[in-house]
């Protein structure tokens, strides 16, 4: 009896080490992961740019370089704006995902993301939609460009 509780005991802990066993190559296997994606698929640069324009009776234009402003537009009137550039400065192909928040988000059209080569520059259109019945009045926003390597769009 004796040696049957033996074996049996045995057998437990057999199953312990390969439970552990187990658990071990998966949190290691997690961690290389997580180091691999994190290295590869990471944030290369965050920025912000401002935005806005306004409605109202007259048309009238603002110059900036600190922001895209589309100054004010009158009703069936729209505007296009290609002076924010962006410069590809590293040695792989990169994108640009663009995010925009504010109450200005109806109004503009753009390319959500923009691929580069390195060394390559582009400048961005934006453009609003055009005027029809929106309420006068002052809107704004902020584009958030996120910069990411491209794995995708190789330059051979």
């Amino acid at each position: 009896m004796e040696h049957l509780r033996s074996i049996a005991r045995s057998k437990k802990r057999k199953t312990f080490y390969v439970i552990s066993a187990i658990i071990f190559a998966v949190a290691i296997l997690i961690l290389f992961l997580e180091i691999f994606v994190s290295k590869y698929y990471r944030v290369l640069e965050r920025s912000e740019v401002s935005t806005s324009l306004s409605i109202g009776s007259g048309t009238g234009f603002n110059i900036t370089k600190d922001s895209v402003s589309f100054g004010m537009l009158s009703l069936g009137n729209a505007a296009f704006r290609n002076d924010l550039i962006l410069i590809n400065n590293y040695k792989f192909p990169i994108y640009v995902k663009f995010f925009l928040d504010g109450d200005i988000k109806d109004f503009l059209i753009f390319e959500k993301k923009i691929y580069l080569q390195p060394g390559e520059s582009k400048n961005v259109s934006i453009s609003t939609i055009t005027i029809t019945d929106e309420p006068y009045g002052f809107y704004s926003g902020e584009f958030t460009l996120v910069y990411k390597r491209d794995f995708n769009h190789n330059n051979s």
